[in-house]
């Protein structure tokens, strides 16, 4: 059984910008998945990332519907053990999204269903979540996210 985790976000650019944004933002290298332009896949500190439109519908507290994108890590069960830094990875790579402006506001999932985090920026250099209701400040946010994924 593979797991994932999942930042649903919008952002005001089409995907091969995005993409390059995005490369650049986390020092990763999205490219096309087996010559799609629609499916962007890379390695990212040993987890497979991949970023594209989603098809999700909305599911209790997590309003997909709301969101284009869909930046999302992988773990296949020959690689559970990545999972001990799957979490904190993605949720790191979606705060710096938000911080840098690149998304506009997003939500973090566990396996597409359940919330982790809700993300939007205040000011020039603060995230919230609003599922915590407080700014997102490390290690705090990681801890909290753990346990909400339990």
């Amino acid at each position: 059984m593979s797991v994932t985790v999942d930042f649903a976000f919008n952002a005001s650019k089409a995907l091969p910008e995005l993409a390059t944004d995005v490369n650049g933002a986390l020092g990763c290298s999205l490219g096309p998945y087996r010559g799609s332009s629609d499916d962007l896949y890379c390695r990212f500190l040993g987890l497979e990332f991949s970023l594209g439109e989603h098809p999700y519908e909305d599911d209790r507290d997590c309003d997909f519907k709301r969101y284009r994108y869909l930046l999302d890590s992988r773990t296949a069960m020959s690689e559970a053990h990545m999972r001990q830094i799957q979490l904190e990875v993605t949720a790191l790579a979606a705060f710096v999204l938000v911080l840098r402006g690149i998304a506009k506001e997003g939500i973090l999932t566990y396996n597409i269903q359940r919330l982790l985090a809700r993300y939007s920026r205040r000011g020039e250099r603060e995230v919230f979540d609003g599922v915590s209701e407080l700014a997102v400040e490390f290690p705090r946010h990681l801890v909290h996210i753990r346990e909400r994924a339990g």
